[in-house]
């Protein structure tokens, strides 16, 4: 009776073969199958991409607040950073604070993972983020798990955000005239 690794070549073995038949060129074959090695479950990743998206709308809440016609906007295509840079500079007194930088850091490692497949420098966007955050809570650097450290971040990032969005819109209702 042959072992379960055996049957596992095996198997393997036959699965290969059925690939060579439905993609007979090597090159696609690498291709898909580094596809299919990417495909995995990757809870950072996707703590990232959807943190990134929900920071990104209120962005968006926030430069529409401060327009007319809003759906103007949507022809320019800004980028997260542009807008960023906009909403900070809308900001009266809170310009300076470090929360900006957190959040273009964050969207540094969104790029990296949207962009890229290369780990280092997935790895490398984490840590400067890390360094990033550390700061921002008097220099201990974060010991939780990537996943809740990455929410922290984004929820860190939304808080500040909807603060700041909260004070445009009490402004908005002093300077309304009826």
């Amino acid at each position: 009776m042959p072992s379960k690794d055996v049957s596992d070549v095996g198997e393997v073995a036959e699965a290969n073969e059925q690939l060579e038949v439905i993609l007979p060129d090597e090159e696609h074959r690498t291709d898909f199958l580094r596809l299919m090695s990417q495909l995995t479950v990757d809870d950072e990743a996707l703590v990232v991409l959807k943190g990134h998206l929900i920071v990104e709308e209120k962005l968006d809440e926030i430069i529409e607040a401060f327009v007319f016609h809003p759906e103007q906007l949507e022809a320019a295509r800004l980028s997260f950073a542009q807008k960023v840079v906009i909403a900070r500079s809308l900001s009266l007194d809170e310009h300076e604070n470090t929360v900006w930088d957190l959040i273009l850091k964050l969207n540094t490692l969104r790029n990296r993972l949207a962009h890229s497949l290369d780990g280092t420098a997935r790895d490398r966007a984490m840590e400067v983020l890390r360094v990033s955050y550390s700061r921002e809570f008097g220099g201990k650097p974060p010991e939780e798990t990537d996943v809740i450290f990455l929410t922290s971040v984004a929820t860190l990032s939304l808080g500040f955000l909807g603060s700041f969005l909260k004070e445009v819109k009490s402004a908005q209702e002093v300077l309304k005239c009826d």
